[in-house]
């Protein structure tokens, strides 16, 4: 399928899937050898971190409304939206008897197949631009670090753990963004609808990863469940909804090894102004002491795993983000001492 110059492809059978994300080549990037994940400082942040899994999100928890839309997709191959939701509630379940006879009730299914669309998919999004003041702003306010991931040997860890990735796919920003029909390009509607974006994120420099667990549905988040509206008709009948929350998932979270990780970098504000100060001002190193739970985690983890560490500086003539690398050392359980690498 061809949309705004860009190819979306599958091809082949379950076993042997394959998905292509193809750019034109005057948007065409090389795919770089490391990518970006910034991590606002907080628990889920450092509960990934520390237990050493990527989180794979379902399209309806992106913070940009229009991401990864329910309307990008024209829902006009009946069939299959029925094959799908029988997988899930039985063929013969009351609800699919009468699902393409009455609006209501195929407007509520269409509801439910979104959400089953990406039950064994989970979407990660980096960036290839870390010096970009905005994603920092956008994604952590600042405060928060962010990992650069080795993009083969993450790959490599999500196979060994038996998950199937795709990509990453650089992403496709539009001014204007048309629907794509299920009947027509059924295969092609996920990499279409997980990569294409408003042009007023385009400097985000995106790319996904599609990550599919091959072996148990992935959970489906329980807000997106509870804003379904049943038919009055199926009031007195087998819930779907109750059904949908009663199937065995497992959580969103893709299992890596620490080894896919090649360096953290510190925000702006991951230090207080006087301290970084005082690391702007020591030319060769400086200690810092901590209260936060959070950042002690991440130079814990840091430390214990001897992972590169570069922190953030403000250039005040460039008026943009400059990066120094510094090797760390625990000297208590709340202190570190941050020496320049020159």
């Amino acid at each position: 399928m061809e949309k705004y110059g860009w190819q979306y492809n599958i091809t082949g059978d379950q076993s042997n899937l394959k998905m292509e994300v193809i750019p034109p080549k005057d948007k065409i990037k090389p795919l770089p050898e490391t990518l970006f994940k910034i991590y606002p400082l907080n628990s889920y942040s450092i509960d990934a971190l520390l237990n050493s899994y990527i989180y794979g999100s379902h399209p309806s928890e992106f913070n940009d409304l229009f991401d990864c839309h329910k309307d990008l997709i024209e829902y006009d191959d009946i069939t299959v939206i029925r094959k799908i939701l029988s997988m899930k509630l039985g063929e013969n379940h009351e609800f699919l008897l009468r699902f393409d006879k009455e609006e209501n009730i195929k407007l509520f299914g269409i509801e439910l197949f979104y959400l089953l669309l990406y039950s064994t998919f989970g979407i990660y999004c980096m960036s290839d631009d870390i010096n970009n003041i905005t994603i920092w702003s956008n994604y952590c306010n600042h405060n928060g670090f962010a990992v650069e991931f080795e993009i083969e040997k993450l790959k490599s860890d999500l196979v060994n753990n038996g998950y199937k990735p795709f990509g990453p796919f650089q992403v496709n920003y539009q001014n204007e963004i048309e629907k794509v029909s299920l009947i027509k390009n059924l295969s092609e509607s996920i990499p279409y609808q997980t990569n294409i974006k408003s042009k007023s994120w385009e400097n985000d420099n995106e790319w996904r990863l599609l990550i599919e667990s091959l072996y148990k549905p992935l959970e489906i988040p329980e807000k997106e469940i509870d804003k379904l509206i049943l038919p009055k008709e199926f009031e007195h009948l087998e819930n779907p909804i109750k059904l949908l929350k009663c199937i065995k998932t497992e959580k969103r979270k893709f299992n890596i090894t620490i080894n896919s990780i090649r360096s953290i970098r510190l925000s702006l504000d991951f230090f207080k102004k006087e301290v970084l100060n005082r690391i702007i001002e020591n030319d060769s190193e400086v200690i810092v002491n901590l209260k936060d739970g959070n950042k002690i985690c991440v130079l814990n983890f840091i430390f214990e795993h001897s992972i590169d560490l570069y922190i953030s500086l403000p250039n005040n003539q460039k008026f943009q983000i400059d990066f120094e690398r510094y090797e760390i050392e625990k000297i208590k359980l709340n202190e570190f001492k941050l020496t320049k690498i020159k």
